[in-house]
């Protein structure tokens, strides 16, 4: 390419000519409401992609904008911001920040998690302190600052009031909200007390015909109006091959019922199609974390964004009872369930199909599916589904 003058660029003189157009394009992106992903892929005059460029010089797209002082927040959704200072915090830096919050508000016990993580930069430094010390908390101490972990005493002070807030009729996540005590602690001082917690509303206008419940559907339809309650635009499976749970402005989000799943298949098949991918679990540890190309986080590091009490209470109630209704699906190989897979792999190895092997000990399909797997046997029916497929 060549200048107004009629000679050919210079490298620097390109190189100048990109930056300043990208800064430009990257501006007026923002201005119009729109994201680093929906102009990526534009063509610069000097006919580089624009986030080739970038990607060659600066290490993509957030490190461009940080450097130039543009608007990140506008231009980048919450999880690739996350995931960029996740992948660039180094243990001096968690340690460097967490003394400087503290010592900005004065505070010489520790903030919450929630309190601290309020933006996708603190959010990351929770996440990298978990990941070097262990816990946040064990960060805490680190650095010389007491958590806020409630001692023996103080749950004694407080026993009489959690007891009689919970038979008055108040939900573990009210009195939590009261007290400050955590739903594992109130949960034991009931439990040290002869009280079982009350079970979730029913979800019986979700149980099948047949009787069994997928705990992964049930899931996916809660964080749906979870992220309804947080006022988060998406589109459900809007993609004509791949199909992904929910698709937001620049990120693509999977549920899974737990973080055990393997998820590097769904990012690298999602990868080359969205900015980010997130993936939303139900069991496991309630933080988020980067991965390469995406991140994972509970959902009830989610749920904890959600300010509206009564709504959130429910959320978490009907959590519960999706994570053990899932549980009871997914531990195949309790004790209390030895009898019940027993008959599942005698059904399945005299030719009944997984789902016709359902049917008769009234569980579901993926269960009788997932317990001859584990125990090495294949039903003969063609699929799994034919042959025997009625119930006996």
């Amino acid at each position: 390419m060549r200048t107004n003058k009629g000679r050919k660029w210079t490298k620097e003189e390109r190189f100048e000519a990109n930056k300043k157009e990208v800064v430009s394009i990257l501006k007026e992106a923002a201005k119009n409401g729109l994201r680093y992903s929906d102009v990526r892929k534009n063509r610069l005059s000097t006919g580089t992609a624009l986030s080739n460029f970038l990607n060659h010089y600066y290490q993509g797209g957030v490190s461009f904008c940080l450097e130039e002082g543009l608007p990140l927040e506008d231009l980048f959704g919450d999880g690739v911001i996350f995931t960029y200072y996740y992948n660039k915090l180094s243990e001096k830096d968690v340690t460097a920040v967490l003394k400087s919050e503290h010592t900005i508000k004065g505070k010489t016990t520790g903030l919450t998690k929630k309190e601290f993580g309020r933006t996708p930069y603190t959010r990351a430094v929770v996440a990298k302190s978990e990941d070097i010390f262990g816990s946040y908390s064990d960060a805490l101490v680190e650095i010389g600052i007491t958590p806020q972990i409630m001692s023996d005493d103080y749950i004694q002070k407080n026993k009489e009031k959690v007891l009689e807030m919970y038979l008055k009729g108040f939900s573990t996540v009210q009195i939590q909200s009261t007290t400050d005590i955590s739903q594992t602690t109130i949960r034991r001082i009931l439990k040290e007390e002869g009280i079982e917690a009350r079970k979730p509303r029913e979800l019986s206008k979700r149980v099948s015909n047949r009787g069994s419940v997928s705990a992964g559907y049930l899931f996916e339809g809660l964080l749906e109006r979870l992220f309804k309650s947080l006022n988060i635009s998406y589109k459900k499976y809007a993609h004509d091959i791949l199909n992904p749970d929910f698709v937001l402005k620049d990120m693509w989000v999977d549920a899974k019922l737990t973080d055990k799943t393997s998820v590097s298949k769904t990012i690298k098949k999602y990868k080359d199609h969205t900015e980010s991918v997130q993936i939303v679990y139900l069991i496991g540890a309630e933080k988020e974390t980067a991965l390469q190309d995406g991140s994972k986080i509970s959902f009830y590091t989610l749920l904890n964004d959600l300010e509206d009490g009564v709504t959130k209470d429910g959320l978490y109630e009907e959590a519960k009872y999706i994570e053990n209704l899932a549980r009871t699906e997914y531990d195949l190989f309790d004790d209390e369930y030895s009898e019940r897979n027993q008959e599942i792999l005698r059904l399945v190895s005299d030719g009944y199909s997984y789902r016709g092997a359902s049917r008769v000990v009234g569980v579901s399909c993926s269960t009788a599916r997932n317990v001859c797997m584990k125990s090495g046997v294949k039903s003969s029916a063609i699929g799994g589904r034919g042959n025997k497929s009625q119930t006996a």
